[in-house]
């Protein structure tokens, strides 16, 4: 009898290292305006780079293509309007996972975009881009931008863009419910079961 115990507890044991394995490796990119390093604090691995080796120059309303590059092991890109000066342009493409539709890099790990972006006010700015992946790993780059005034006189203001629409999955619910809920009542599984053996090995 005691052996089975043993064995029973061993895999309720073995269940609760898979758990807790499966919610460290769940990818949160939730519908937050934070930057990614405020989940993602390992910035250490994951790389991220653009083709503005300087300051790109350029008018309201002329867009240029900002191509990025992820890599060594990224799953998501993402641009926020709320990042640095991003709320001063409109961007063709702000989310992208590895191998997804707008990613015209087909290895795995990796990824490669290429960005319309369209200033729409005259100043000095900062876009930020940031990857992300699991194990809480994160990479930015920052690319600085000059926008002049348009003297075209056939030029129209562009408009501001809207909000985009909230993402209807969060899986930063599902790391909570795994860490907090299932782990926490594994654990008192296993505190039930060690009583139970304690005191089966007593009598």
């Amino acid at each position: 009898m005691k052996t089975k115990l043993v064995k029973k507890m061993l895999l309720v044991t073995c269940f609760l290292v898979i758990i807790t394995a499966g919610a460290s490796f769940v990818l949160a990119f939730p519908d937050q305006t934070n930057e990614c390093d405020q989940c993602h604090t390992n910035t250490d691995v994951l790389l991220l780079t653009s083709n503005a080796t300087s300051t790109v120059n350029t008018k309201v309303g002329v867009s240029f293509i900002l191509v990025l590059d992820g890599s060594n092991g990224v799953e998501h890109l993402k641009i926020v309007s709320d990042w640095a000066n991003n709320s001063q342009f409109t961007f063709s493409v702000m989310d992208v996972d590895d191998n997804g539709a707008d990613d015209t890099d087909t290895a795995t790990g990796e990824i490669t975009v290429a960005v319309n972006v369209t200033p729409l006010a005259v100043g000095s700015f900062t876009i930020k881009v940031w990857v992300a992946a699991a194990s809480q790993l994160s990479a930015s780059t920052e690319v600085s931008v000059n926008v002049e005034e348009n003297t075209d006189t056939t030029f129209t203001t562009p408009t501001t863009p809207t909000t985009p629409t909230t993402p209807t999955e969060n899986p930063l619910e599902a790391w909570t419910f795994y860490m907090y809920v299932i782990n926490a009542g594994v654990a008192i599984a296993l505190l039930i079961i060690g009583a139970v053996i304690c005191k089966r090995t007593r009598r």
